[in-house]
């Protein structure tokens, strides 16, 4: 039996779709995949789905704010089992057939990134070799807090400048994904220096900001992962290449071995690295 979803929303007949190797997004209106027009709990682009051997993953699609839920725990990325069902507001989502293996308990992953670890074995183009390894584990974007060397009055002026200039980062994020990275990092300061100088209600409003970038590049982030390392699995070499360019962007300036990792295997499948 092929591993199915059925998917039943508000206003909508019944959906089955059959799933094979390749990742399926699901949303009101994804640039590719499955539309479902009349699910408006969903985003434009809300999941992204893919079968592994005995199981289905799911995540969170990049912009998409809410969280699907499984045995009624909230999550951005899981591993569903054969015969489990998610719901997104009035959505549900049914996943059957069955599995090749003893399925195992559901994971859900909660706020953290997803940290892959799969063996590479992609021929390098152009030779007999072959690029294998262990991928190391993706380093989080961003530290827990920010950081203020002043207090006082000194210190609201310092956060009112961080602020500016976060707001600035910002708007050139549609143009380049590390502004929005940079962004992030600006507003963790100046919502600490706010907090430092006595500042409560601008903390909390340099905070919100904060929160709602900090989430929508995570999601981002963990979004390219998972393409990436569903492209490994798969052997496609040309979307593998599109999503390590994409992080490599994210992660630009970064070092340690992901982003050395990162590097190594642009070379290989014949992109420029950006740092």
């Amino acid at each position: 039996m092929k591993a199915m979803i059925e998917i039943r929303a508000a206003g909508a007949p019944p959906i089955r779709r059959a799933l094979d190797r390749d990742a399926l997004t699901i949303g009101r209106a994804p640039r590719h995949g499955l539309a479902i027009p009349q699910a408006r709990d969903l985003a434009d682009e809300h999941l992204i789905i893919s079968v592994q051997r005995d199981r289905f993953h799911v995540a969170l699609a990049p912009g998409a704010r809410i969280e699907p839920t499984l045995h009624g725990r909230p999550f951005r990325q899981a591993d569903v089992a054969f015969g489990d069902e998610i719901v997104i507001g009035k959505t549900s989502i049914r996943f059957t057939g069955q599995a090749k293996s003893n399925a195992p308990s559901p994971i859900v992953v909660g706020g953290g990134l997803l940290v892959v670890g799969l063996l590479v074995w992609m021929a390098v183009q152009g030779s007999g070799e072959a690029l294998s390894g262990s991928q190391p584990p993706a380093p989080s974007l961003f530290p827990a807090q920010g950081a203020c060397p002043d207090s006082g009055a000194s210190a609201i002026g310092r956060a009112s400048e961080l602020e500016q200039a976060a707001m600035a980062r910002a708007e050139r994020y549609n143009f380049d994904v590390h502004d929005g990275v940079e962004a992030v990092l600006l507003y963790l300061n100046a919502t600490a220096c706010f907090t430092a100088g006595g500042d409560a209600a601008r903390a909390a409003r340099s905070a919100r900001e904060l929160d709602l970038w900090r989430t929508r590049l995570n999601q981002r982030y963990q979004a390219h992962q998972l393409r990436l390392r569903l492209a490994l699995d798969r052997g496609n070499r040309v979307a593998a290449r599109d999503e390590i360019i994409a992080l490599t962007k994210i992660l630009r300036g970064a070092r340690g071995p992901y982003v050395d990792w990162l590097t190594l295997a642009a070379r290989e499948f014949g992109s420029t690295p950006i740092n």
